[in-house]
């Protein structure tokens, strides 16, 4: 019988402005796995998500147009 991974590598979070409280609900899975995150993000709680995630060591990216571009909150809160 092949040997299951049960890690997890990728978490996708669509929620409607709960981000945050998503993120810091499953936050022993992310320290633990720290999986690859997408987020479709509402702006009203970017600002405590950004800074949490920061701080626990991911950094943020922006898809546009086919490329993926780091950005800093400073960046972002422009567009």
């Amino acid at each position: 019988m092949p040997k299951i991974n049960n890690s997890i590598s990728i978490i996708k979070i669509d929620v409607e402005g709960a981000e945050y409280f998503v993120i810091k609900a499953i936050s022993h899975i992310i320290k633990r796995e720290y999986p690859l995150l997408f987020i479709e993000f509402n702006s009203s709680s970017f600002e405590n998500l950004y800074k949490y995630l920061i701080r626990i060591g991911y950094m943020s990216f922006v898809y546009k147009k086919n490329k993926l571009i780091k950005n800093d909150i400073n960046r972002i809160k422009k567009n």
